[in-house]
């Protein structure tokens, strides 16, 4: 029986026959010599010289496809390569044991051993052992990576997503394509643009997922773990080329040389089940024209890499006007691979700067055509058919407006991600079993508040695996599966986004956190309080009834990032738990910080806004309703509650139209903060609601306690947002 070492040599004779026929034409021989080399090594147990030369040797082959190095040169190169490795072979066919790699390869016209050319190293030809490269300043174009920063993120996304799809369905053959092209699609630009540790590690993983590909790695949890660190790594070295291109030193991270190593250890690692890829699979449009017999696999490929090259066309058209291939043929496998799939939107790049100056600008156009249907000259004219125009023209305002507001709605969906890999990775440290599913991940909301949104989320998925979820023996005991659940859920109702964390975990004590917050000062023990209000002390900063302080929660300090960037958010929370069965946190958010829903209230001279989020009910209190307690301040009793009373006269020092004493002509409207605590606004008289554009203050006003902001009203007046939070801060004296 032939040794695998004459296998290799037969293979290596092979594929060095090819190489006096190539042509800068048709590149399609080329990348079979490189998928021939590239399989070499699962076929016996070659020394690290000889793999480190096979990938030395393919990575010239791309640098011959991308045009890096001159094609006759290259050529020359890649048989003399091949040659040495066709020696080294037969080397080890007559000698079994361990070879010096000089003896290996002598190479001819250097050094033996001597590295190869600069523009030959491959991405296992390691600078040094261990510790990452040295950072060095960016050179080149800055200009150039802009658009690769964008487009390389996009790709990462994907592949993380896919990954984590995979890790339940790891013979889905369309996603670890996907995974694979967005690997690929990284390497072969960032080798354009001379990035080569971004290429280096690129290529590794995606090395690593063309074995997964053949059915020759399994894609356990194990190397799933390997291959998301390794795309945290590309993100890690995407955001150093960001700021390089400032000016700062271009650096790998810490564990650049460990993520390649494992990944090496990754690709060559062979299962004796490959994976099984179902027939029913989706087909590429070439794979069913190979399949018809319309086409060969070479054309398919060849046109396939015209594509990475520069190639504009569709795959169809190369197929068409390269190959000779009918249209009609094309068109009836196009046919059916599109065949009940949704049509994907075209899309543009704009830049998020125009998009706000366009909704700025919009913005003002609405506002001066109300000006322009309140003036009173306007008003005064009795024209019916002018008056239709100007309700045409208003109609038409508020669908620009809306058009333009939408130009800024993203869903949800990337940012749900991002929280689906962090309870799979929470899960592993904790040591907690669970399913992570995510609901309405199509939902859109403004961009601002999406980016917001990430903080309080990471937060709450934490406490939720951490605290939550119980560990797999306490959920028997408790009769429960082993595995946890754990839900994140958007949805849209009534003009708000909603979002909830779910979890069926041990839920909240209530009594513990009481006794928590009775320590602490922040209540008497005999103080009545609902469930949401003594829920809401997990908000505060510091307080935490964890037993455990871990580095994953405990602290007491997440939720009050929580409270914070909801409160900023202008949005609310609220908390539905109970023991032994779970908690759901449910945030209520505006759809966008550009424009709020308004209650316009009037208070004295001045009229005010009042976000409708915040608003509980209005009441005309009688004499008796009106309390002062201790000579501390006035409440109004609503239904046996005292509630703080703030008159909006007094609170902005502005001149009252009626006494703030006399209550018969006023209006107290009730109004909470996104704890649940209650005040009562005085003011005289409630105009109507009405969507307005958040204005700023400016930064000679600074922030006002009580105020978020400023809105132009139609008869060109400035009216005060009012920040409920705020006041009731003031209210509560906290």
């Amino acid at each position: 029986m032939s040794s695998p070492y004459s296998i290799i040599e037969s293979r290596l004779c092979s594929l060095a026959a090819g190489i006096p026929l190539l042509d800068k034409t048709d590149l399609a021989p080329l990348n079979g010599i490189m998928t021939g080399l590239d399989a070499l090594p699962a076929m016996a147990d070659l020394p690290p010289a000889f793999c480190s030369q096979i990938r030395h040797t393919i990575s010239l082959i791309e640098n011959i496809m991308l045009g890096a190095v001159e094609f006759g040169t290259g050529c020359m190169r890649l048989g003399q390569s091949c040659e040495n490795m066709i020696r080294a072979a037969a080397a080890l066919i007559m000698k079994k044991e361990p070879m010096d790699p000089e003896e290996i390869f002598p190479l001819e016209g250097t050094e033996a051993g001597a590295p190869l050319p600069e523009e030959q190293a491959g991405p296992y030809a390691a600078e040094s052992e261990g510790d990452a490269p040295a950072a060095r300043p960016f050179e080149g174009d800055p200009s150039l990576p802009v658009d690769f920063i964008t487009e390389a993120r996009e790709h990462l996304h994907t592949a993380e997503r896919v990954l984590l799809e995979l890790e339940v369905t790891p013979s889905d053959r369309e996603g670890i394509n996907a995974v694979f092209r967005a690997w690929h699609t990284i390497k072969g630009v960032a080798g354009f643009m001379n990035l080569k540790e971004i290429q280096d590690l690129a290529h590794g993983m995606e090395s690593a997922m063309d074995r997964v590909r053949r059915g020759e790695c399994t894609l356990n949890a194990a190397n799933i773990d390997v291959l998301l660190e390794s795309n945290d790594g590309l993100k890690a070295l995407i955001k150093n080329v960001e700021k390089a291109i400032s000016g700062d030193p271009f650096a790998a991270p810490g564990n650049y040389r460990a993520l390649l190593d494992r990944l090496v250890l990754l690709d060559a690692a062979r299962d004796s089940h490959p994976v099984a890829i179902p027939a029913e699979q989706e087909k590429t449009i070439g794979e069913l024209l190979v399949e018809q017999g319309a086409v060969t696999r070479a054309s398919v490929d060849s046109s396939l890499l015209a594509q990475e090259l520069g190639d504009t066309r569709k795959l169809g058209e190369i197929l068409i006007e390269d190959n000779g291939i009918p249209a009609r043929v094309v068109a009836e496998a196009l046919a059916r691979q599109t065949a009940g799939k949704s049509a994907v939107e075209e899309t543009i790049r704009v830049p998020v700067g125009r998009i706000d100056q366009i909704v700025d600008i919009i913005g003002e156009a609405v506002i001066a055509q109300s000006m322009i249907y309140a003036d009173k000259t306007i008003m005064a004219i009795e024209d019916q058919n002018l008056t239709t125009k100007i309700g045409h023209a208003a109609m038409i305002m508020r669908q620009m407006q809306e058009m333009a507001m939408s130009l800024r709605m993203v869903s949800v969906k990337a940012t749900f991600q991002k929280m689906a890999r962090l309870a799979r990775d929470l899960s592993k440290k904790c040591g907690r079993d669970i399913d992570f599913f995510t609901e309405g991940e199509e939902t859109e909301i403004d961009k601002s508040v999406v980016e917001k949104i990430g903080d309080p989320l990471v937060h709450m998925v934490r406490n939720a695996v951490d605290h939550g979820i119980e560990s797999p023996q306490e959920r028997t005991l408790a009769g429960k599966p082993p595995k946890g659940t754990v839900r994140l859920r958007a949805y849209h109702r009534a003009g708000n986004i909603y979002i909830e964390v779910a979890d069926d975990g041990r839920g909240l004590d209530r009594e513990a956190i009481l006794g928590k917050a009775v320590e602490r000062g922040l209540c008497k023990g005999d103080a009545r309080l609902t469930d949401n209000e003594i829920f809401g002390f997990i908000f505060l900063p510091g307080f935490s009834t964890a037993k455990q302080v871990t580095d994953v929660s405990g602290r007491g300090v997440g939720m009050d990032v929580v409270r914070r960037n909801i409160d900023a958010l202008r949005g609310s929370i609220e908390i539905v738990s109970a023991i032994g069965k779970g908690t759901t946190f449910s945030i209520r958010l505006p759809l966008t910080l550009a424009i709020v829903d308004g209650m316009i209230v009037a208070a004295g001279k001045e009229r005010y806004i009042i976000p409708t989020l915040a608003i509980v009910e209005s009441l005309m209190p009688g004499e008796h309703q009106i309390e002062t307690v201790m000579g501390k301040g006035r409440f109004v009793k609503v239904r046996s509650d005292l509630i703080p009373l703030v008159d909006l006269v007094a609170l902005f020092g502005g001149t009252s139209i009626a006494p703030s004493t006399d209550n018969r002509n006023g209006i107290v409207m009730m109004v909470e903060d996104m704890l649940g605590k209650k005040i009562g606004l005085r003011l005289d008289e409630i105009v109507g609601q009405q969507q307005v554009v958040i204005k700023s203050l400016g930064e000679e006003l600074g922030e006002i306690t009580g105020v978020t902001g400023g809105a132009i009203m139609n008869d060109g007046s400035v009216s005060l947002i009012l920040d409920i939070g705020g006041i009731v801060k003031l209210a509560h004296g906290t």
